[in-house]
């Protein structure tokens, strides 16, 4: 099949790599053993030339994309095919499927600069590539790569999509680094957290406080956040607000029963949380409403999983559950 060399006149770059577990070992050297099970062992210098963490521990332990040492400024051009989910790579005759691509590439510049594994998060991709100041063009493809996502039936997918919007749109809520570090290292109750004083353990482990959560750091996730459950929380402040989760399809996830098993009563339901223009395509199955032993408590599920978010009753405000017609949360209406 001849190749078109105009569909890459104004593509981004890439070079080649592979999915590898890196570990450290004695004298200074790392062990890398990609997906196919092979072994091999780079010096310092090769790790730090070669290596683009995915996730890893503070040591350098975790997953890497490993660059090939005979793709170190190699950069070929690349191009999404978003009808068929393909990439088509300059140099090669054959589209590779998007996923397989994800696994085996690194966006570069054009004279082979290393910016961001195509296996990190669409908003990890996206912040590397804004740092870096060079790289318009890498921005334009994830913003097409994540449009792409917003139609697929994986959660991962969809999470991507919807992480995207949240952090392409600008959505905050005013809080800098340092505002926001003041904010949740502020003295709290002098009891302890809500799942400490009203012994929320007895229904669930692993309880923790939201500000304790990654993603609490991205000002859009905060943003929404708040929108959803303000007018449930009152004065109560987001960052205190306790909360555990269950990936969807585990086992753990029938909080509703297990709370009511431990004495906490379900006070009513809510209609689903939606991200209408805010978080276009997010929505929420419907949301159980908990009220007992002096601590609210929501359960409800999306894509992604099962969540539960808890507060003391009286310093949140005491929500009082509406009728269904007109019911209004987090300034969107339902009904």
């Amino acid at each position: 099949m001849p190749i078109d060399d105009r569909k890459f006149r104004f593509a981004p770059h890439c070079t080649l790599s592979s999915l590898a577990y890196v570990l450290p070992i004695e004298g200074g050297r790392w062990q890398a053993t990609n997906d196919g099970g092979d072994v091999s062992t780079l010096d310092d210098a090769d790790f730090h030339r070669r290596c683009q963490s995915i996730a890893a521990a503070d040591h350098g332990e975790g997953v890497y994309s490993v660059v090939a040492p005979t793709e170190l400024g190699v950069v070929r051009k690349f191009v999404l095919n978003v009808e068929d989910k393909t990439v088509s790579l300059e140099g090669f005759e054959e589209p590779i499927a998007l996923d397989e691509f994800r696994k085996m590439a690194v966006r570069a510049t054009a004279d082979g600069r290393i910016l961001a594994s195509f296996a990190q998060t669409l908003s990890k991709q996206m912040d590397k590539c804004r740092e870096s100041g060079l790289a318009d063009d890498h921005l334009l493809d994830i913003r097409e790569m994540a449009a792409l996502y917003g139609d697929s039936t994986d959660r991962f997918e969809l999470r991507e999509h919807h992480m995207y919007n949240i952090e392409s749109g600008e959505m905050s809520d005013g809080l800098d680094f340092m505002a926001l570090m003041a904010k949740i290292s502020a003295i709290g109750n002098p009891a302890g957290p809500t799942h400490k004083r009203f012994p929320l353990e007895e229904a669930l482990e692993g309880w923790q406080e939201v500000r304790e959560h990654p993603n609490y750091m991205k000002q859009g996730v905060r943003f929404m956040f708040d929108l959803f459950m303000r007018d449930m929380l009152g004065k109560f402040p987001d960052d205190r607000v306790t909360m555990i989760s269950a990936q969807s399809g585990t086992d753990d996830a029938q909080f509703s029963e297990k709370l009511e098993e431990a004495g906490f009563e379900l006070a009513g339901m809510l209609p689903p949380f939606e991200g209408r223009n805010a978080l276009p395509g997010y929505r929420t199955g419907d949301v159980a409403f908990h009220r007992a032993r002096g601590v609210d408590v929501v359960v409800f599920s999306d894509f992604m999983g099962t969540y539960a978010y808890a507060w003391p009753t009286e310093e949140g405000g005491k929500f009082e559950i509406p009728g269904m017609t007109g019911l209004q949360i987090g300034g969107f209406k339902f009904g």
